[in-house]
């Protein structure tokens, strides 16, 4: 019996979809009370560093740790701007997308 292939169609919908959306979404659910306990505990500034940190290694990319840093200081720095979640989601969602089509 042979194994049917799914359409390359189908594997980049996928892809699209946990690595552009899916994934930046339960990254900033999951990064929030990082920051939230980090500014409460601590300083804002402190919190806000140790979300970046926690955000950078979570990737588990030596070669990407630095860029990932200063991506997780905006995320961090839009949640603590507005105070919302959905600003840090929708920029990361938007530079999902951008490293996805540029890949």
């Amino acid at each position: 019996m042979k194994s049917v292939k799914k359409p390359a169609s189908c594997q980049c919908f996928s892809q699209w979809l946990l690595i552009g959306l899916v994934g930046p979404v339960a990254e900033e659910i999951f990064s929030g009370p990082d920051q939230t306990w980090g500014g409460k505990t601590f300083r804002h500034g402190l919190g806000i560093f140790l979300s970046a940190a926690s955000f950078s290694l979570f990737h588990m990319d030596v070669a990407m740790l630095a860029p990932l840093f200063v991506l997780g200081l905006i995320l961090s720095l839009l949640r603590y701007w507005t105070g919302q979640l959905w600003a840090p989601i929708v920029f990361h969602v938007m530079n999902n997308f951008i490293v996805l089509i540029f890949e």
